[in-house]
C-alpha cells in the first residue's frame, strides 16, 4: 500500500479527467472494463507544473481547471491534513464507480512499510488490463497535458 500523501503533494494539485463528457454528462467519462466495472480515469498533475509560465491556459481551460483541484474536487477530494482522499461512488446512473489515477511522476516508495511487513524495491504491473485505451479525449485535458514537460519526458 502506498499512502496517497506520498503521491499527492497538495490540495492545490489537480486530478483532471482523461475522457470527455457527453450527452450524459460525467457518466460519459466512465470507462467500462471487460468485467463490467465502471472506471473514472484521471491524470494527476502537480500545481507547480500547471503554474509553469510555459504552460498557457486559455480562459476556458483555466476556468474549467479549477473544478479539478484536489482540495475542491467533486469526485476525489483530498481531506484536510492531506492523508485521505474521499472517492465519490456514484457518477450519473452508475452507483459503483472505481477510480484510476495515472501519475506521471516518480513516487518514492516507503522504506519503512505501513504494516511493518510489506517490503519492496520496485512496483511492476503483473498483467496489462485488457482492451484498455488510455487516450485523452477531453479537449481541455489535451490542451493542458500536451504543454506539460512531465508528459513529454
Amino acid at each position: 500500500m502506498i499512502l496517497i500523501s506520498r503521491v499527492i503533494e497538495s490540495a492545490e494539485d489537480f486530478l483532471i479527467p482523461l475522457r470527455a463528457d457527453g450527452p450524459n454528462g460525467d457518466e460519459d467519462r466512465l470507462f467500462r472494463s471487460v468485467n463490467n466495472k465502471h472506471y473514472f480515469e484521471f491524470l494527476y498533475i502537480r500545481n507547480a507544473d500547471i503554474r509553469n509560465p510555459a504552460v498557457k491556459c486559455n480562459y476556458n481551460n483555466g476556468e474549467r481547471l479549477g473544478q479539478w483541484r484536489v482540495g475542491d474536487h467533486e469526485f476525489n477530494k483530498l481531506e484536510e491534513g492531506g492523508g485521505t482522499v474521499v472517492y465519490r461512488r456514484d457518477v450519473g446512473s452508475q452507483t459503483a464507480v472505481w477510480y484510476d489515477i495515472l501519475v506521471p511522476y516518480t513516487i518514492e516508495l516507503e522504506t519503512n512499510p505501513i504494516d511493518g511487513l510489506t517490503q519492496w524495491d520496485s512496483v511492476q504491473p503483473c498483467t496489462p488490463w485488457p482492451n484498455q485505451n488510455r487516450q485523452i479525449t477531453d479537449p481541455n485535458t489535451q490542451a493542458i497535458a500536451c504543454q506539460l514537460s512531465v508528459m513529454n519526458e
